[in-house]
């Protein structure tokens, strides 16, 4: 008794389904694979790019900071802009007035 030619097709095509659907499947997960690589790349190279602008902002921060910080500046807008006097340059008419009252002072 010889099968139908449509049974010997139909078991050619469920073995070529069941040999390349994990083929297709493994391809699949390839793929997906590379695209996930890629956008990881991508968002890598982003965060780079913000890391070297962070650090230039920090590095100009640091030498703002000293600029700002430093004694003859300061010095500059306390004598020019608020009015302030250095105590050196400082000379006392009377004293012994000044101790006078700095010993008030003490005494009560």
């Amino acid at each position: 008794m010889k099968k139908p030619e449509s049974t010997k097709r139909l078991k050619f095509i469920v073995i070529q389904l069941i040999i390349i659907a994990p083929i297709f499947l493994a391809l699949l997960v390839y793929i997906k694979h590379i695209i996930d690589m890629n956008s990881a790349k991508r968002e890598y190279r982003k965060l780079v790019e913000i890391e070297e602008e962070l650090y230039t902002q920090h590095e100009f921060l640091l030498l703002k900071k000293e600029i700002l910080n430093s004694p003859d500046r300061i010095e500059k807008i306390a004598t020019n802009k608020l009015g302030f006097v250095n105590p050196d340059s400082i000379t006392f008419e009377n004293q012994n007035k000044i101790n006078l009252i700095s010993l008030d002072n003490e005494k009560r």
